[in-house]
């Protein structure tokens, strides 16, 4: 792993989801959107079509405080 990943890999924990989320076109990806907005994540890094294609607004709007981006746009931050 580089440096970065390591970083993050240091700073990851166990949490408990009591929150339902319902937003992806994809309904298995609500989990993740569940977590986002339980942990009140800064970002959600994935490739995931269905999630990236989430406008931002809607995102806000469910209370989810996160950006959804690539691998990529998060590794050029």
């Amino acid at each position: 792993m580089n440096e970065r990943m390591c970083e993050l890999a240091e700073m990851a924990k166990q949490v408990s989801i009591s929150t339902r989320v319902v937003l992806s076109r994809d309904p298995k990806d609500d989990h993740y959107l569940a977590l986002c907005k339980e942990v009140k994540a800064d970002f959600l890094v994935t490739g995931d079509k269905d999630l990236l294609s989430i406008p931002p607004e809607k995102l806000e709007k469910n209370g989810i405080p996160c950006r959804i981006l690539t691998p990529q746009e998060f590794a050029e931050r």
